[in-house]
């Protein structure tokens, strides 16, 4: 509830104290509801092992931002166990107020915060005695360094401590700075003078005493070690981490980062000063960002839901998830069903898989999501080793339509965990409608004729609405359509004869279920054109649940 969410906003980061849990605080950067300002605070552990106490909010710091989008959201204790917080340049475009070069301002800056002095008391961080701004005048004690865009996102190498910065471009470059490991701080990366490499801006909205007061010639500026166009799809930078696990032996050393638009996961070898950048082969579409685990593996996430890890190519994973079945058949009248999910062969690890509504294959005639069923399980998720199977609840909605069964399909795909998807990741629910016409027989009416077991014979004749003559005839159509329905019958043979098209409608059905043995022949003579037109199946052939026979020739 204290989250405005949308957007470029949201819950964008929390980090662990070093010293957690010993120290039992959680560090959270969020937009607040309603007005969207920056909140950086800290929550501590509730008397659970995983939640945090809602109650305990003690907020460090508070930034208005005057527009929706460019809200920084890193987090980051670094080697020297102090807290960095990665703000942007207040957002809209091109950074009207030129917050990034301001002095007066945390927009546009890397902060550094001793969260261990006053921690019992607001604000709840100290100013590190080393902060290069720190004491009398401006810029803000807090700031570490300067003229950033939108830093999404940034991390320490944990073998080096260099500082590795990822920052948003305007229209043109991507770029990713470097701060080395003992820098005393106060860099400034140029925006909005420069982005990439290019100088894009002569300052317009600058104080003239600001952080870079000649610009794009300022000596002061550094200059980013990582640059990208937009060219290949390319538009948003999403920072990650030097790789410094031992799942992946090949990439240890090397920065891995993303882009957002592209889905693009590339890696830099060769260190900050002299990185050569190559893809990984790996995309990730809406990927926004990449986490660290204890191990030093590299984790990524994307806004469509997905959370992965890394692993060699080749690396087999512990355990399979799939369907049960491929297919199966309810009646509509069912109401709330099951189909099992499970998961085989993992002995470590958690698993979940989400759930999704697809079409089904062609030729189906396709169930409305929402009027004929909704699907109750989006996610469906295991524990830590656990194996067995789980149920996708579907609810089934009657409408109490006489109609042709429904099909809809669901696909299952991997939401988290160390598992591998099985061949079977699709199921096709079919859905029979009608039950409760086939309990206790066929039930005749202004459009349904009933057959029984035995042999008949029906020949139907259209004059006009009104007449018709036949064995086993139906009350007189009124409706414009002919739909005949047969229902557990067998050794049947059907003859339906139209002498009239015009007499009827532009298209005529059959349907069936529960047919065993059956020869049908439907005979329909075209007035208009002069032709007769045959559709039948022989005497024992699968019959087709639904038979349309097309469209009649347009009447005068």
């Amino acid at each position: 509830s204290k989250v405005l969410a949308g957007g470029e906003r949201g819950l964008l980061s929390i980090a662990f104290h070093p010293d957690y849990p010993s120290r039992p605080w959680v560090y959270v950067y969020y937009t607040r509801r309603p007005d969207g300002a920056v909140v950086i605070s800290r929550f501590t552990l509730s008397v659970s092992p995983d939640r945090l106490d809602v109650s305990s909010e003690a907020i460090l710091l508070v930034q208005e931002e005057p527009f929706s989008n460019h809200n920084g959201g890193q987090l980051q204790f670094g080697p020297d166990g102090l807290l960095y917080a990665g703000l942007g340049d207040g957002g809209s475009a091109n950074d009207p107020q030129c917050f990034a070069q301001r002095s007066d301002s945390l927009l546009g800056k890397m902060l550094r915060l001793d969260v261990d002095a006053s921690s019992g008391s607001a604000p709840f961080y100290g100013i590190p005695a080393g902060n290069p701004f720190a004491g009398p005048g401006d810029p803000p004690d807090e700031v570490w360094a300067s003229g950033l865009r939108n830093p999404w996102r940034f991390s320490f190498d944990s073998a080096t401590g260099d500082l590795w910065i990822a920052d948003v471009g305007q229209s043109d470059f991507e770029e990713v700075n470097v701060e080395p490991a003992g820098s005393s701080g106060g860099l400034n990366w140029g925006w909005k003078y420069k982005e990439g490499n290019a100088c894009v801006s002569t300052g317009s909205g600058c104080p003239e005493t600001g952080l870079l007061a000649d610009g794009c010639d300022d000596p002061d500026l550094s200059d980013p070690v990582i640059v990208y166009d937009h060219s290949t799809g390319d538009c948003s930078i999403t920072g990650g981490y030097v790789y410094r696990g031992s799942a992946i032996p090949g990439l240890v050393g090397d920065y891995l980062f993303g882009d957002y638009c592209s889905g693009r996961i590339r890696r830099a070898s060769g260190g900050p000063s002299n990185p050569t950048v190559v893809s990984t082969g790996l995309v990730l579409p809406e990927l926004s960002s990449f986490g660290e685990d204890a191990d030093g593996e590299l984790w990524v996430t994307s806004l469509n839901g997905t959370l992965a890890r890394l692993v060699a190519s080749g690396q087999a994973e512990p355990g399979t998830v799939q369907l049960a079945v491929t297919e199966v058949s309810f009646s509509e009248t069912a109401g709330v069903v099951e189909i099992a999910v499970e998961r085989t062969g993992g002995s470590t690890g958690f698993a979940a898989v989400r759930v999704q509504v697809v079409s089904p294959s062609p030729g189906a005639n396709p169930a409305t999501e929402g009027a004929d069923f909704r699907l109750l399980t989006e996610l469906v998720e295991w524990g830590d080793g656990e194996e067995g199977a789980r149920t996708i609840r579907v609810e089934l909605i009657d409408d109490g339509e006489l109609e042709q069964d429904e099909t809809f399909a669901l696909r299952i795909s991997l939401a988290a965990g160390d598992v591998a998807l099985g061949a079977a990741r699709e199921v096709v629910v079919a859905v029979l409608d009608d039950e409760r016409r086939r309990v206790g027989g066929c039930e005749p009416d202004a459009d349904t004729l009933c057959l029984n077991d035995g042999r008949f014979r029906v020949e139907m004749t259209f004059a006009d609405f009104e007449g018709q003559s036949g064995v086993g005839q139906a009350d007189p159509l009124t409706d414009d359509t002919g739909s005949f329905w047969f229902f557990d019958a067998a050794n049947v043979e059907v003859v339906i004869k139209v002498l009239d098209a015009c007499a009827i409608s532009d298209r005529y059905w059959v349907f069936a279920a529960g047919l065993t043995n059956v020869a049908t022949r439907i005979e329909v003579v075209d007035t208009v054109a002069g032709e007769l037109r045959i559709y039948e199946n022989a005497l024992g052939e699968a019959f087709a649940p639904v038979l349309d026979t097309g469209a009649f020739a347009t009447c005068p």
